[in-house]
């Protein structure tokens, strides 16, 4: 007996919103052709009730806050400081 086919739905794992731009990975990238990735770094603290806590997380340059974010979860809090870190540092794409 011949089975048909069947179909296979696929689904791809995202932690992130479909129209988040990856401002972490932009900004990384930048300071990495100049050999300055490691002048990044994130704080990240988060408040409320822990099910439903907001996050929020501050891109620092060379220690220095550039851009700060806050969300529903860790990863978007951080691209959103990242993005304000890009924009505040006059990068445009």
């Amino acid at each position: 007996m011949c089975m048909p086919p069947t179909s296979i739905r696929q689904y791809q794992y995202t932690d992130s919103p479909p129209n988040l731009v990856a401002y972490v990975t932009k900004l990384h990238n930048r300071f990495a052709k100049r050999g300055e990735a490691n002048d990044i770094t994130y704080s990240d603290s988060w408040e409320g009730p822990e099910h439903s806590p907001t996050w929020t997380s501050e891109c620092k340059i060379k220690g220095e806050v550039k851009g700060v974010g806050k969300g529903p979860n860790k990863q978007q809090a951080k691209e959103e400081a990242a993005g304000k870190a890009f924009q505040n540092l006059g990068y445009t794409d």
